[in-house]
């Protein structure tokens, strides 16, 4: 199985047969350093990963994705729970304050499935603005058939207020399993809408990835679409375990390391190295 992954700044296709999205974001109070918001710190709905924080998930299926069987649904869900698990724990070891919750109070409604075609692939759709447009439509269309409220910000305003919470992550899975895995991020680093992310995996690992960019991380291998190369082979060497740098390591041997504890607001400090090791600018 090919593995696509993609990172939330701006699309960015990876290498090593990752793609990674790019995102664009709707924020309250940027973070004061330049490279703050080059990632996304501090912005949106999704600004600091501490107190209260509800994942909500949306299961799709397009033209071109496989149907979502019982099996799929509750694997999917198996392993968004423990993603949840290993990020409230290891934030619990950091003396951080973090309550992660899942979806729904209702499991019937959480796996859903919407059937909503799409003109494209989204793997493709993604490199351009008249791309990202459509999967926006798309997305808010998804969301008004699920829940009746008429686009993905309307509904984050009325979950923040219904479990009185800060920051929803806005999950949009995909059932793409045999064919291949990616994850990209929307709306993270500017304020023209609220972020959310398209999803095609199992894997805990790049689910936790996924929710830590939501929150600002930025993931710590190349990324071919940014214009200044940053120092990936010593980023990889120093934070080995950091679960940003990993693509396929079991989440139970990876760790959050310094530069991703910065981005999601567990410090408010970052080594100057460290900034100039990871700071990269998009192409577009």
């Amino acid at each position: 199985m090919k593995l696509k992954m993609f990172k939330k700044i701006h699309i960015s296709v990876l290498q090593l047969f990752i793609i990674i999205p790019v995102i664009t974001l709707l924020s309250l109070s940027p973070g004061e350093r330049e490279i703050d918001s080059i990632f996304g710190r501090d912005h949106n709905v999704c600004k600091k990963l501490h107190g209260k924080v509800l994942v909500y998930l949306v299961f799709v299926e397009t033209a071109d994705s496989s149907p979502w069987t019982d099996f799929d649904l509750n694997s999917t869900v198996d392993s968004v729970k423990y993603a949840i698990k290993w990020l409230n724990e290891t934030a619990s070891k950091e003396n951080i304050k973090l309550d992660i919750r899942f979806n729904s109070l209702n499991n019937n409604d959480t796996l859903k499935v919407i059937k909503q075609k799409l003109s494209g692939q989204i793997t493709d759709l993604i490199y351009n603005k008249e791309g990202i447009d459509k999967i926006d439509k798309w997305t808010n269309k998804i969301i008004k058939i699920k829940t009746g409220e008429k686009s993905r910000l309307q509904l984050i305003t009325k979950l923040r207020n219904e479990f009185e919470i800060e920051s929803v992550a806005l999950l949009f899975m995909v059932n793409y399993f045999y064919k291949e895995d990616f994850i990209f991020s929307f709306n993270t680093t500017n304020n023209n809408d609220v972020e959310y992310s398209i999803l095609s995996t199992k894997k805990t690992n790049l689910i936790a990835q996924d929710l830590l960019n939501l929150f600002g991380a930025p993931y710590l291998y190349h990324h071919p679409s940014t214009v200044n190369k940053r120092d990936t082979k010593q980023l990889n060497k120093i934070f080995s375990t950091d679960v940003m740098a990993n693509t396929n390591a079991d989440l139970r041997n990876l760790t959050i390391g310094e530069i991703t504890r910065y981005f999601i607001g567990w410090t408010d400090s970052l080594n100057e190295e460290y900034e100039k090791m990871v700071k990269e600018k998009p192409k577009i």
